[in-house]
């Protein structure tokens, strides 16, 4: 414990006790490596933490473009809406429920900025991804799991420790990123213009490989960072 306002400044301001959390919890998600932005420090979160934000930027994050993106998506919304009423043809009215009705339109201004889509609401991708981030809320507490505070019951234990379900659903996540990047490499073309993230990182891929701070796996890892961070505070 830290008390007093001088103590909290050397603190705030020592390096040496400036870093993010190791262990089993928070490296497993990513294939046992320091791989991201939100779990990172040092060099690797210095540079992709400025290559992120850079290009966010670029794609209307803390802009006027990132208003616009969310107007879109509003006015979606409010569209989604007036077709459910439109589609009551009985007049006995309809019935929203609101627990996780936004989150298609939260999702789509996040996944415009890192790979150029939305989807509409009935989407069967959308689906997918909204049961995704459900399972990963689910399974993932910043706090710990069981096996994080232990970590051999990761063997002894793996379904009471909650590991089970934590690899389950993180394997999901990255399959469903891994396709995603796929397609995009499949369809880039280096005389066009970069329409999202995944593009700028490509380029760059493309052009040094994977070397330094820069690889297909940070690039994963920076996708679910986003949506961990992104999809709560959005």
């Amino acid at each position: 414990m830290v008390n007093g306002l001088d103590a909290n400044k050397e603190m705030l301001y020592n390096e040496n006790i400036d870093g993010r959390p190791k262990g089993i919890f928070y490296q497993t998600r990513t294939w046992g490596e320091r791989r991201g932005v939100l779990l990172t420090d040092g060099e690797l979160w210095k540079e992709q933490r400025r290559f992120l934000l850079k290009h966010l930027k670029e794609f209307g994050f803390g802009r006027s473009g990132m208003g616009d993106i969310a107007r879109i998506e509003a006015a979606h919304m409010i569209e989604d809406v007036r077709n459910m009423i439109r589609d009551d043809k009985n007049n006995i009215g309809i019935v929203i429920q609101m627990h996780n009705f936004f989150n298609t339109y939260v999702l789509n201004t996040l996944w415009t900025m890192m790979a150029g889509l939305r989807y509409d609401a009935k989407d069967s991708e959308m689906k997918l991804l909204q049961d995704l981030l459900f399972d990963l809320f689910a399974t993932v507490d910043m706090v710990g799991a069981l096996f994080s505070h232990f970590p051999v019951l990761s063997v002894l234990a793996p379904e009471m420790s909650g590991y089970k379900n934590f690899m389950k659903t993180h394997r999901k996540i990255w399959k469903f990123l891994r396709e995603e990047i796929t397609k995009h490499k499949e369809r880039f073309d280096p005389d066009q213009e970069d329409k999202d993230i995944m593009d700028v990182y490509i380029r760059i891929l493309n052009s040094i490989g994977e070397r330094d701070t820069y690889s297909e796996g940070q690039l994963i890892a920076m996708c679910m960072d986003m949506f961990m961070a992104g999809t709560e505070t959005t």
